[in-house]
């Protein structure tokens, strides 16, 4: 179909317009109803003359000389750069209130932007949590206000481990395969435990913390563990004046007895204590 790009308007009744469809397949003129594509048969005898005579016929004048609306150039006049450009306003700052659809006479370009500025607390957005970014709870920073403005982070670092190890040495083996380090220069509190049990009732196991070694226990570190069932044994230690260079073994060995001492379960942690 071919479509007459003009516009034509109802005499002497402003803001009226009709396209007007011509089909070359249609038979004749459709029934017309106003504000619907009218069609004729551009193959009628006197076409022209024929459509001249129905838009009279209903009222309305063919203007050629005076289009009201060029269907080429149309979709640009309302630009803003375009002959009859709609209003434009700056956006609104986004809002603490509810959705509105707003009553300003006017609109903002595509690539507008909205300024976020100070915006309120409440539910705009949930609470953070360990997992997932969003607003601090007025719990929370009641917590860290209760923070004293001289408190320093206790650095802590471990190592653990599920699997089993035994020995029947005398000794001191290394119950992991590396050393802890401390993560900066301080003093640290060691803690080692570990499940233990012995193969025979008379074996004596014994665990403790080395400085730099595997076979040597810092004094004061060694606690016994005894019998064939499983229990829970712990030693501590306050080291003083490590640097990061220095290493912290957890250690074992069997002290007497002739069975195997077996440690499951184990985990060593420094924790800074200034």
């Amino acid at each position: 179909m071919a479509i007459v790009q003009r516009i034509y308007r109802r005499a002497g009744v402003s803001n009226q317009r009709l396209q007007i469809e011509v089909s070359p397949t249609a038979s004749g003129v459709s029934t017309f109803t106003e504000g619907v594509v009218l069609q004729i048969d551009d193959a009628v005898s006197g076409a022209v003359d024929t459509l001249d005579q129905f838009m009279e016929s209903v009222g309305f004048v063919l203007d050629l000389s005076n289009p009201q609306v060029d269907l080429d150039t149309h979709g640009s006049r309302h630009a803003p750069s375009g002959s009859d450009p709609l209003s434009l306003g700056a956006p609104i700052a986004i809002s603490d209130t509810t959705n509105s659809a707003g009553s300003a006479n006017s609109f903002p370009r595509s690539d507008h932007v909205h300024a976020h500025g100070s915006r309120g607390g409440g539910t705009l957005h949930t609470a953070a949590t360990a997992g997932v970014s969003g607003f601090m709870s007025a719990a929370d920073k009641s917590k860290l206000d209760g923070i004293p403005a001289s408190a320093t982070s206790n650095a802590a670092a471990s190592q653990n481990s599920t699997s089993s190890s035994g020995t029947t040495s005398a000794t001191f083996a290394a119950a992991f395969g590396s050393a802890l380090n401390p993560s900066e220069d301080g003093d640290y509190l060691a803690i080692f435990e570990t499940d233990t049990d012995n193969t025979t009732n008379n074996t004596v196991g014994e665990i403790a913390l080395g400085l730099n070694s595997t076979t040597t226990a810092v004094a004061g570190t060694a606690r016994q563990t005894q019998g064939s069932s499983r229990r829970n044994s712990t030693t501590t230690h306050l080291f003083s004046g490590l640097t990061t260079g220095d290493g912290i073994r957890a250690i074992f060995r069997r002290a007497s007895g002739t069975g195997t001492v077996n440690i499951y379960n184990r985990r060593i942690t420094l924790i800074k204590a200034n």
